[in-house]
């Protein structure tokens, strides 16, 4: 065969050091590759499966150069290493992890004309540097993941980017939301997502989270065609991130109990709802009883800056949301908008020191509309073209501010 290149007829397996210089590995079978036990130091080479594992991995180490790449028809590196696992730079197409692995500078890039995954995690995932880069190049329907989590997830850094191209000038823009930076939709309270430094940018929606115990995003960056965030019965905290979606920024859902939501500093800039928020409920009898979203936007000296072309928030049903420092635009709606009698809104703090200026919100028809529910004022400054507010203020500090039209 040509030089340097070896199709070995089964598995090769490495229980001490097996250096790679220059070499191709690749299988016409449905075999691994190689069955890691050891260390694996590889530059300029590739390592291609057929319909196996690129690397299997079990108790074993990779370094690998920039110039590596391991090739797969589904993973090309599976880890089910009992202790902590690691991959420093080279080239993976399309990673699984059981078990404990640390990811320091290796890429995801994957392109194909079916439903991918760049990473799968069923264990613990560290990512401290690199990029995931994965692509469905078709018209139809199809899913695109850049890491589908459904354990824990701690990310420190690296970029996600996810798209879904149409070919042949076809406009396949109906199906380009199944795309997502970070996917989690596994039944379990076990799920732990955590991105701080990250960048996200996706065809569809940024991070999709249906259940679980946590999502925390600090000082990132999401942009996405579709919801920036979507959560769904998951305590969220997002700090000094900036999200921007032609769709909502953060929508979040809660089910079957009390969900946190917190919001501190940053911006959100979308087509539609800054954010949407709904809570859950049942019935005893004809009576209807809130599990409560309980939201909080803003902190004191860092605001939190909304701008919407449609509601910059958005309350469904069964809310108690705080605002403390934010500054909240709409430029053809409503800047807060309450649907139900079971929404609570508080502006400010309900104390003897009165900010005058901040949350401010301002709309182009009303700053604050209060469809339903109630609304307290405390701090602030509210705006609107068409009024400053409609519908029933509860409580209104006396050195509250309100102007009907803008100035």
């Amino acid at each position: 065969d040509e030089k340097g290149k070896i199709i070995p007829a089964i598995t090769i397996v490495n229980n001490g050091t097996l250096n790679l210089n220059d070499a191709v590995i690749e299988t016409n079978d449905t075999i691994n590759v190689i069955t890691n036990n050891g260390t694996i130091n590889a530059t300029n080479s590739v390592v291609k499966a057929k319909s196996g594992y690129a690397i299997y991995n079990n108790d074993g180490t990779i370094n690998a150069d920039e110039n590596t790449y391991f090739k797969a028809n589904s993973y090309a590196f599976y880890n089910n290493s009992s202790n902590e696992a690691k991959l420093t730079s080279g080239n993976y197409e399309g990673i699984y992890n059981t078990k404990t692995l640390v990811i320091d500078g290796a890429n995801v890039k994957m392109s194909k004309t079916e439903s991918l995954t760049g990473i799968y995690n069923s264990g613990t995932l560290t990512i401290n540097s690199g990029i995931i880069d994965v692509e469905i190049v078709q018209n139809g329907y199809a899913y695109a993941y850049g890491i589908q989590n459904i354990s824990v997830l701690n990310m420190n850094g690296g970029e996600i980017k996810v798209t879904h191209t149409c070919v042949n000038n076809v406009d396949c823009s109906s199906y380009q939301k199944y795309a997502y930076g970070i996917y989690s939709d596994k039944n379990s309270n076990s799920i732990v997502t955590k991105i701080s430094g990250v960048s996200i940018l996706s065809s569809g929606t940024g991070l999709y989270q249906y259940y679980g115990s946590s999502v925390n995003v600090d000082n990132s960056i999401i942009e996405s065609v579709d919801n920036g965030l979507n959560v769904s019965r998951a305590n969220v905290t997002i700090k000094g991130s900036n999200i921007k979606s032609s769709s909502n920024g953060v929508y979040v859902s809660a089910s079957s109990g009390v969900r946190n939501v917190s919001i501190i500093g940053g911006t959100i800039t979308t087509d539609r709802y800054g954010i949407y928020s709904r809570g859950d409920y049942y019935y005893s009898g004809s009576t209807k009883y809130c599990y409560y979203q309980e939201f909080n936007v803003g902190e004191d000296e860092n605001p939190v800056v909304i701008k919407s072309k449609n509601v910059g928030i958005y309350l469904d049903d069964c809310n108690k949301m705080t605002i403390k420092d934010a500054y909240i635009t709409s430029s053809t709606s409503n800047g807060i908008y309450l649907n139900s009698e079971n929404n609570i809104l508080n502006l400010g703090d309900n104390n003897l020191f009165i900010q005058k200026t901040t949350p401010f919100v301002m709309g182009e028809t009303y700053g604050v509309n209060v469809n339903a529910g109630s609304f307290n004022f405390y701090d602030g400054l509210i705006k609107g073209k068409t009024g400053a507010n409609r519908g029933a203020i509860t409580a209104v500090p006396e050195a509250s501010i309100v102007k009907s039209e803008y100035d």
